[in-house]
């Protein structure tokens, strides 16, 4: 295909001009400068034309040039925030989850919302660091707080007492704070079917008792074999804990339903007892007539194995295990977290006992949930679950969906997918990330995990460059221009970057770095020490100061004006240069000055002999052989000028104030 050549508007643009001059100084004194005058006058009028007719030309190409050079949409329209969305997104104000900084300036960021988040952090990311102890010591509300090893405990209780102003409960079955800090708070878990019972709302006795059956031992889908024994031992706890809170005159715990059930004559004396009972419309009857039918076949195998399946559920609460004084009774309720105080609740667990302390701790959480979701007050309440897939909570990720609706925002901390799916499902785990509007991503390392990202992130429309470089180094270089798609990060780009990704719902995702509480004003001087590492404060450079309002009644006038907390100081990032395109903007400057120099020639030339004159005419004396040139009259832009001769060359400059 041949190239073609648009025709020279500068040239164009020269003639029109000088002939356009020349038809204006010619005068018509006879029939040839007629002629002439009119032949210049021709030549620029189609001069003239001939720039107006192909100007738009270079102007159009111009236009599709810099278009061609920018990327359209067609293959994606992915990218990163950028600081107009950060503020449109409103992450600048100090109110909500800390986030992290922004990479692009190092400003703090917060999202204030009413959804749920979750912290994708594998081991050794610094999500407790980073994440988990700021987000504690920023939020002044209400909070419960799983506590694996007890380091949280550590660092912010004494800030939540002391400076938030907030009510602190510890529930530590293994006492692993309570030679510093004294004896653990107590919770009964069965105190949510005593409550009904004896509220006088019978009706829920039954329906509360059966759904912590489910979460004591959950349905297994994989071994759809055994469901028959399943719902017996059911049925046999159930029994076990109804009968007891109908009967007994003592607060009913863990620890006494073992006894019962591991006592085969007093559970059979309870069953001929229940059988004739009337409580609770007949149901408890009617329970204890099934379990009866089974007790008297003649094949009593299924009874036993009911039996002791319920026996191990319930072996953890034995009378001399950690969890049998843990849950004999209630020291507080967790509807205090809907109160007017704000509290705080933690939950440690001894990483060592995991196996006996994993079930009480799903079970804990799930009276949480369910007190919560009982609850008439609007009052904001942040769960920390921290380590989520440490510990099972039936229906966690179901209750999500209606969670937010009360004011109950969870934060899941999640080391491994593959660990969250192994203690609930792959269908909790995209529920999970469904209902979650803010996703923080640290440190992924797993493959699948970062594909996963890679895809969600989306797709951005590039520019390809290609360069035709000739047979030899003095062929000139060409280039071409094209567009593809490319994911705005690879999935070994995600597993080596040390930025965070965080993703907003229907928003841009935001490229952060992270900041511990050490390096943050003034939550290191208000953390404790974390005995899990030393006996000293962890105290590193400063790069955020924030200030927080009194919380006194004279501050607030009695609680009429909220001040919200502000940034006094942060630590901008500095980028490094990007040294490899200095060649190329040399080289466009050194084309700037190249187009400068014929005019800085020009205006030299002018200041120091003149502007250019063309000899239009002259006298003379003398013979064609001996011609003598006496009085010389030049054209130029600034008018004739006459000089006199013999020295009168065709080209002359002249300056104005030359004789």
């Amino acid at each position: 295909m041949a190239h073609r050549e648009e025709p020279s508007i500068f040239k164009s643009f020269l003639v029109a001009i000088v002939f356009g001059y020349a038809a204006s100084i010619i005068e018509p004194t006879d029939s040839d400068m007629a002629a002439a005058r009119l032949f210049c006058a021709f030549i620029a009028a189609y001069a003239a034309w001939s720039v107006v007719r192909h100007l738009p030309n270079p102007i159009y190409n111009w236009l599709k040039r810099r278009r061609a050079r920018k990327a359209s949409n067609r293959h994606g329209t992915a990218r990163w925030a950028i600081v107009k969305d950060i503020i449109a997104y409103g992450l600048h104000k100090v109110t909500g989850l800390f986030l992290g900084v922004w990479a692009g300036d190092g400003r703090p960021i917060f999202l204030d919302g009413e959804g749920h988040c979750m912290v994708y952090a594998p081991t050794r990311s610094g999500k407790t660091r980073n994440t988990v102890i700021p987000n504690i010591q920023n939020n002044y509300g209400s909070m419960l707080i799983t506590d694996i090893k007890g380091e949280l405990w550590d660092v912010t209780s004494g800030a939540c007492r002391s400076v938030q102003k907030n009510k602190i409960y510890r529930l530590d079955p293994a006492g692993l704070k309570n030679r510093t800090h004294g004896k653990a708070h107590r919770y009964n878990p069965l105190s949510r079917i005593i409550e009904p019972w004896v509220n006088g709302n019978h009706s829920d006795v039954i329906i509360k008792t059966r759904e912590m059956a489910k979460q004591v031992l959950p349905e297994n889908k994989k071994d759809s074999d055994n469901e028959y024994f399943r719902n017996g031992t059911r049925d046999v706890f159930v029994f076990a804990i109804v009968y007891l809170v109908v009967t007994s005159e003592k607060e009913v715990n863990p620890t006494m339903v073992l006894a019962l059930i591991q006592n085969n004559l007093a559970l059979e004396d309870g069953l001929r007892i229940a059988a004739c009972s009337d409580a609770l419309s007949g149901d408890l009857a009617r329970i204890a007539q099934d379990l009866q039918r089974t007790l008297e076949q003649k094949d009593s195998t299924h009874w036993q194995s009911f039996c002791q399946g319920a026996t191990q559920l319930l072996n953890i609460y034995g009378a001399s295990g950690p969890l049998a004084e843990s849950t004999s009774t209630s020291d507080f309720d967790f509807s205090e977290l809907k109160g007017k105080e704000p509290c705080k609740i933690y939950i440690l667990v001894d990483p060592t006992r995991m196996n006996v302390l994993a079930p009480w701790l799903g079970l804990i959480v799930w009276c949480m949930l369910d007190e919560l979701l009982s609850s008439d007050s609007r009052r904001e309440v942040i769960l920390m679950l921290d380590e989520t897939a440490n510990f099972r909570v039936d229906g966690l990720v179901e209750k999500l969906t209606i969670l937010a609706g009360y004011q109950c925002r969870a934060i899941t901390v999640l080391q491994s997918f593959s660990a969250f799916e192994k203690t609930y499902s792959r269908q909790d785990l995209d529920i999970l990330l469904d209902q979650c509007e803010c996703k923080i991503w640290l440190k992924v390392q797993s493959y699948r995990v970062a594909e996963m990202l890679s895809k969600s992130l989306g797709s951005a429309t590039q520019m390809n460059e290609h360069y035709h470089m000739g047979h030899d180094y003095r062929d000139l270089a060409q280039d071409s221009l094209g567009e593809m798609p490319r994911p705005l990060m690879t999935p070994d780009e995600i597993m080596r970057t040390p930025h965070a990704i965080i993703q907003l719902r229907g928003k841009y995702p935001i490229l952060a770095e992270t900041v511990g509480y050490d390096a943050v004003k003034p939550w290191n001087k208000w953390a404790g020490i974390n005995t899990l590492y030393g006996n000293k404060p962890f105290v590193s450079k400063t790069r955020i100061k924030l200030r927080y309002p009194s919380l006194a009644w004279w501050s607030t006038c009695f609680g009429l004006i909220k001040r919200t907390p502000k940034v006094l100081y942060y630590r901008r990032i500095r980028h490094k240069r990007d040294w490899s395109n200095m060649p190329f903007a040399l080289i466009h400057i050194v084309r700037a000055l190249l187009l400068l120099a014929p005019v800085l020639a020009i205006w030299w030339a002018i200041e120091t002999y003149g502007t250019p004159h063309v000899l239009w005419e002259y006298t003379y004396r003398g013979y064609a052989s001996n011609l003598i040139k006496e009085r010389c009259t030049y054209i130029g832009i600034d008018g004739p000028k006459t000089r006199f001769g013999p020295n009168c060359p065709f080209v002359k400059f002249i300056k104005d104030d030359a004789p």
